[in-house]
């Protein structure tokens, strides 16, 4: 949200990123991996669907499980949509490298003319 930003303004979207490494690790405490339930509907008659978390886990990854999870903790306002989409998840088991290749990021200029 940027609130460690000196422009932050609650009804206005700062543009931060948040990138996740490593969801197919995510841990849950008790049963709820196969007693949470999902449900979806697609407004027809009869078109209710519900799975599991470990169901989800099989088809989609940590990453839906994870972005579910984030969408119900952000407030509900035209906001939470544009925020969502900033929640980038990285699910795959790939090499360090690969993984921090692909993170944008900056790095300090070193002048050598000073050494």
């Amino acid at each position: 949200m940027g609130k460690n930003k000196p422009i932050y303004d609650p009804s206005t979207d700062c543009g931060d990123y948040v990138v996740v490494v490593g969801c197919h690790d995510l841990k849950t405490t008790g049963k709820k991996r196969f007693q949470k339930k999902y449900y979806t509907h697609t407004t027809r008659p009869g078109s209710l669907k519900s799975m599991t978390m470990d169901q989800m886990f099989a088809k989609w990854g940590g990453g839906e499980v994870l972005r579910r999870a984030v969408k119900g903790m952000l407030p509900k306002n035209r906001l939470q949509d544009s925020r969502l989409a900033r929640l980038k998840s990285k699910c795959c088991m790939l090499p360090r490298w690969k993984i921090y290749r692909s993170i944008p990021r900056t790095f300090p200029t070193i002048h050598l003319s000073a050494y």
